[in-house]
């Protein structure tokens, strides 16, 4: 699994880290964050004290697209426990299915490029229980994912053309 951003409060990247706990009590999950900001010290040891080094690798800021491409495109899946923002995007483009919360009012826009149970999935804000069953059902029902299917909303909604549609559309 794959987490990218800011390491800031926000982005509830600590429940992230205690939902891989717990998922790695049936099984062996392991997380790839990237990013840095104010709150990567204080995660890298709450990550420490709950998993194997192994299992939680901080890779840190990141802003080359030849990189970010290929660290998003070998993931399984991108999970942002806070705001998800143009991340979804990004990692639909590369054929990664997104999970996040699915409380709209403290979302952004592009968590609607999120179409539960086909590119990914929505679970309750600020609720671990929800986030690792997610996961879980996520990974039993969609090994392996097509990563053709998983770009298709960015294919159809987020692309240039289709936007040039839609204002062209409300400007008549």
């Amino acid at each position: 699994m794959l987490f990218i951003g800011r390491l800031t409060k926000v982005k509830k990247i600590h429940q992230l880290i205690k939902a891989v706990f717990i998922l790695n009590k049936k099984s062996d999950y392991n997380l790839l964050i990237i990013g840095d900001g104010e709150m990567k010290d204080e995660l890298k040891t709450q990550a420490k004290e709950l998993i194997l080094s192994k299992n939680c690798i901080f890779y840190g800021e990141c802003y080359e697209e030849e990189e970010l491409s290929k660290l998003i495109y070998n993931a399984d899946l991108t999970v942002s426990p806070g705001n998800i923002g143009l991340t979804a995007i990004h990692s639909l483009s590369f054929g990664t299915p997104v999970c996040s919360h699915s409380n709209y009012d403290n979302q952004m826009p592009e968590v609607e490029s999120i179409i539960n149970g086909e590119n990914g999935f929505l679970f309750l804000e600020n609720n671990i229980e929800s986030m690792v069953d997610g996961i879980s059902r996520w990974f039993e029902r969609n090994k392996p994912v097509d990563k053709s299917k998983i770009r298709d909303v960015i294919d159809k909604k987020y692309n240039p053309e289709y936007q040039e549609e839609v204002i062209l559309k409300a400007i008549k």
